[in-house]
């Protein structure tokens, strides 16, 4: 059984529980990360390397891992529009993703859940995506988009396709473990 450790951001009432040989990543990491994935046009690339960065950022293998690594990223922004139900939400969001990466599709289109105790949306996706030497990478994606008044929670867990990294185990025990604490977030 493999060993747990509890990650806490305090200042935005959310914990997960990451198994304890992932890396948690600094921003510097995620935006040399993302500089290294070519959008195949300019316009896209602004967008991908202006999207907010994330308060959480994790990975299976420390950075320089030549495949696609294992990661969870949390976000946290302001709802585009309240009253809108988390399902649209994560449904624009995802299409938006696929004007952005190759062979985009719903592996499970988005759907009403839980996670960390409240109301979220859910959905699984796969994509390609290339780096600078326009080598590919195969993508599964699970997203869950978790309402807080007005603001939202954008969680990503993305592995591969297939084989070892997909971490199918890692990432349902990660969002089980998903403790959100709304009323720290109103202070």
């Amino acid at each position: 059984m493999q060993a747990w450790k509890t990650h806490c951001l305090p200042d935005f009432g959310f914990q997960i529980d990451l198994p304890s040989d992932w890396t948690v990543q600094d921003t510097g990491f995620v935006m040399a990360n993302r500089e290294r994935v070519d959008m195949g046009s300019p316009a896209l690339q602004r967008r991908f390397q202006q999207a907010t960065v994330p308060i959480l950022a994790c990975t299976r293998y420390p950075d320089g891992y030549d495949d696609v690594n294992p990661t969870v990223q949390t976000t946290f922004r302001p709802m585009p529009q309240l009253g809108v139900p988390a399902t649209l939400v994560l449904e624009k969001m995802t299409g938006l993703m696929g004007q952005m990466f190759e062979d985009f599709r719903f592996i499970e289109e988005p759907v009403e859940t839980e996670l960390g105790g409240l109301p979220a949306a859910r959905a699984r996706i796969s994509y390609a995506m290339f780096n600078s030497d326009e080598r590919r990478f195969d993508v599964l994606a699970r997203s869950w988009i978790v309402p807080c008044g007005k603001m939202m929670f954008i969680i990503g867990m993305s592995g591969t396709t297939q084989g070892d990294n997909v971490c199918e185990d890692e990432f349902n025990g990660m969002a089980a473990s998903i403790r959100i604490a709304p009323d720290a977030i109103q202070a």
